[in-house]
């Protein structure tokens, strides 16, 4: 008797764990499903800057088709945006800040450059005194080739937003 209930002890257990790494395996997936959603949701936001004619003109300056996202900065600012900016392939960005610096060392400007879409770890900024990711994706000339990148500067606190509302157990 005492051999059959620790046989049967021992079956419930590994169907137990079996169950239990399934519905794991299961969670991880449904919840990347959402973050990717999510990050892509950021990312159409400058997608449709991007794809702006007046910021796909490349005879038009910088400091024009900065003011075209001064704008959307002061909207985006209570959803943890911070600013927006706009660099050539020269690696001179162009901020809404007013604010111009060389990114072309940036390992997120070099992937954007080259076709990706990125989003960075939150580092800490001494200059905002918080920690800030950067978003940034390829800009298209009219005729599909990369001309430049776009990026936005946010609060880390906005990319916890992003799964803030996933909650796995009880």
């Amino acid at each position: 008797l005492s051999l059959l209930c620790a046989v049967s002890i021992f079956l419930a257990s590994i169907y137990l764990m079996k169950n239990t790494e399934e519905l794991l395996q299961e969670l991880s997936v449904s919840y990347s499903r959402i973050l990717n959603e999510r990050a892509s949701a950021m990312f159409a936001r400058l997608e449709v800057f991007s794809n702006l004619p007046q910021i796909q003109d490349e005879n038009l300056p910088y400091t024009e088709k900065i003011e075209l996202l001064k704008n959307e900065k002061d909207m985006l600012k209570q959803r943890g945006w911070i600013d927006f900016g706009i660099s050539g392939l020269d690696g001179v960005l162009h901020k809404t800040d007013d604010i111009t610096e060389n990114v072309l060392q940036e390992e997120w400007f070099e992937r954007a450059k080259s076709g990706k879409y990125v989003i960075t770890e939150p580092t800490f900024s001494p200059k905002a005194r918080q920690y800030i990711s950067k978003i940034a994706i390829p800009c298209r000339d009219m005729q599909g080739k990369i001309s430049s990148v776009i990026c936005a500067t946010i609060l880390g606190d906005a990319l916890s937003n992003l799964i803030s509302d996933i909650i796995v157990g009880d």
